[in-house]
């Protein structure tokens, strides 16, 4: 949409001057029309600085290549020498956070000498412009200040950016997504406004007997902005001719009061934006609601931003140089309260006899990659004991039945299709010569919290099949 400049006056004083004129005038790009309301509309700012917030609360840590060894955690206030050039890290992620808001994308300069990156700039993405070639893929950036253009070869941007179906250009952001519904309330906003300018006076057609001049009508037009002007005459009296009369023909705040127009456009705006409404207004019902909304916050919206950050980051800027990124969300308290009643689940389950194996794979435990569930249950088994016994009198004698892993296994898998097409049927009714009744009960029970989870949203383990690593 055109930015207007000039509104048909011959002077404006320069103090006036709007300030988004000057970008455009500079020769930048045109600003974009979602901070204006971002601006202005409470709500819409709030929902962004809790994106931002909440992403620079994930703990990180740096490692030197493949290693175990951290170099620097977010918990540190200054990172070691080697790493002095990221000293700005963490405000990067924040503002990265908040242009991801209004435009998926953020540019990061790398100051550097010939032998080093001496420092990371941040780059307004109001001023960048990729540059893409149809075979070569991205072959520059373009930075324009006024009337002068400067080209940066790739390797000097760090381009962070939420792809979306187009191959060149980012997916809608969703400042831009929520700018209908904030519109709505930027314009509300500005007729109360304009309501109390105007004296809380209703738009009003002033009528006169006979058919006065124009000159006589702009008098009176003029004479009734002079009066009743602002909110320090919206209580005065005038006496008028018989002849005048006021008519009422606009609407006053009485127009706004509608019960379900603007809590709808604040929940358009959290959903466009990802950010639970108990989180923005802290109207959560109790407890538990306020807790599972942070989980789900985290879930679907911060830990899949902070992965593909990482990633970007990552193959852009610290893996060249031999270091290595992570975010760590699974050590924050909303996590760590999980894996908490995770442990207290898996003592239950294993003190009911239930085999370490089953009970690691029903909980989605992490296991090295070099191992398998199964290996699990031979941590358990007792040392061998060597006993003399006396060779058996007859070849024939029979052999007591044993149960393989591959076997209770696929048992497992039975029990779990039958108990999905029958939920309501008691366990004790699967016929089964391997699983015992309550590894059966603990089965059902755990089929149980694992179909209300996934009805809550909660989705996240980091013991999933699907990993932080994986993450596309």
């Amino acid at each position: 949409m055109p930015t207007q400049l000039f509104d048909g006056s011959k002077s404006i004083p320069i103090d006036r001057f709007p300030a988004e004129a000057w970008s455009v005038i500079a020769g930048n790009r045109e600003p974009n029309e979602a901070q204006k309301y971002a601006d202005a509309v409470a709500y819409l700012y709030r929902a962004i600085e809790v994106r931002a917030n909440a992403l620079v609360s994930v703990p990180w840590k740096i490692y030197r290549g493949n290693s175990d060894t951290v170099l620097w955690a977010s918990e540190d206030e200054n990172p070691p020498d080697p790493l002095m050039w990221a000293q700005d890290l963490p405000l990067l992620l924040w503002r990265t956070s908040i242009a991801w808001s209004f435009y998926n994308e953020a540019f990061w300069q790398k100051e550097k000498n010939r032998v080093r990156v001496l420092s990371l700039r941040w780059l307004d993405p109001d001023s960048m412009t990729p540059k893409w070639d149809k075979k070569a893929g991205l072959i520059a950036f373009e930075r324009k200040l006024g009337e002068e253009t400067i080209t940066f070869a790739p390797e000097e941007i760090v381009y962070a950016w939420k792809q979306g179906i187009r191959e060149t250009t980012p997916a809608v952001p969703p400042a831009q997504a929520a700018m209908q519904a904030a519109g709505v309330l930027y314009n509300a906003d500005a007729f109360a406004a304009g309501f109390f300018e105007r004296g809380a006076i209703k738009a009003t057609l002033l009528t006169i007997d006979g058919n006065p001049s124009d000159n006589e009508l702009k008098r009176l037009e003029s004479w009734w902005k002079r009066f009743f002007s602002g909110v320090k005459d919206a209580w005065s009296t005038a006496a008028v001719r018989a002849d005048v009369k006021a008519v009422p023909v606009g609407e006053g705040l009485e127009s706004l009061t509608n019960a379900t127009l603007t809590p709808e456009k604040r929940e358009d705006i959290a959903t466009a934006l990802g950010v639970p409404h108990s989180m923005i207004m802290s109207n959560a019902a109790n407890y538990a609601t306020a807790d599972m909304d942070k989980r789900t916050f985290y879930d679907v919206t911060v830990v899949p931003d902070c992965l593909l950050l990482q990633r970007q980051l990552n193959r852009q800027l610290f893996g060249p140089m031999g270091y290595r990124l992570s975010f760590d969300p699974q050590e924050m308290a909303v996590y760590q309260e999980d894996e908490s009643k995770r442990s207290a689940a898996f003592a239950a389950y294993v003190g009911a006899g239930l085999p370490l194996s089953m009970v690691a794979e029903m909980l989605g435990l992490y296991i090295p990659d070099d191992m398998e569930y199964s290996d699990l249950d031979k941590l358990n088994e007792p040392d061998p004991v060597s006993v003399s016994m006396a060779p058996a009198q007859t070849p024939d004698a029979p052999v007591p039945d044993s149960q393989t892993d591959g076997q209770r296994a696929d048992e497992i898998k039975r029990f779990r299709r039958w108990m999905k097409k029958r939920p309501t049927r008691n366990p004790s009714d699967f016929d089964s010569d391997i699983l015992t009744e309550g590894e059966r009960v603990a089965i059902a029970a755990m089929m149980r919290d694992e179909a209300q989870s996934s009805e809550t949203g909660s989705s996240f383990r980091h013991g999933d099949a699907v990993g932080w690593e994986s993450y596309p």
